[in-house]
């Protein structure tokens, strides 16, 4: 039988943030992804209509956000609980974000991202519930870092992310 504990985001991930409080100069065809909730969908980041921005206001932005292959990403705001998973591909070095998506940057003693992504994602209907708001919903970092998910083993997480993923393939 495999002991399943239940952990704070904020102990299963290195950094919880979120991106840019602000808006950048745009700039067509820099190669500089600046992402928004509406780009963050189907388990992907969809750079299909993404904004770039000048480089100046990306170098700013990443410094703080540093999005790396494997880093999960969750709309905070607005539309909330979408996800994905950062991809190792050349955008994702050149990608940053707005306030509206928070990145988890998941310990890999202690989680594994796309176990991370799953449990989120059967998770959704808790967060959109914990997430405050009249007029626009928002889920707070510090109620986010405080979200309990249920944790298995390392290699339990791993078998159950292998089943999962397969299935998103087809």
């Amino acid at each position: 039988m495999t002991l399943w504990s239940h952990e704070n985001l904020g102990d299963l991930c290195d950094l919880i943030t979120d991106g840019k409080h602000g808006d950048c100069r745009n700039e067509d065809n820099s190669g500089y992804y600046f992402i928004s909730c509406k780009d963050v969908k189907d388990g992907r980041i969809n750079y299909e209509n993404a904004r770039q921005i000048v480089h100046g206001e990306f170098a700013e932005t990443h410094r703080r956000t540093d999005l790396k292959p494997g880093d999960v990403l969750l709309t905070n705001s607005g539309t909330i609980g979408r996800l994905a998973i950062a991809l190792d591909d050349d955008k994702t070095s050149r990608t940053t974000f707005q306030k509206s998506v928070a990145i988890l940057k998941p310990l890999s003693d202690k989680i594994t991202s796309h176990f991370l992504y799953y449990s989120l994602a059967a998770d959704r209907y808790r967060l959109v519930n914990s997430a405050g708001g009249a007029a626009q919903k928002n889920l707070l970092l510090g109620d986010l870092r405080r979200f309990l998910i249920r944790v298995p083993s390392l290699s339990v997480q791993n078998d159950i992310a292998s089943i999962l993923s397969a299935y998103d393939d087809l």
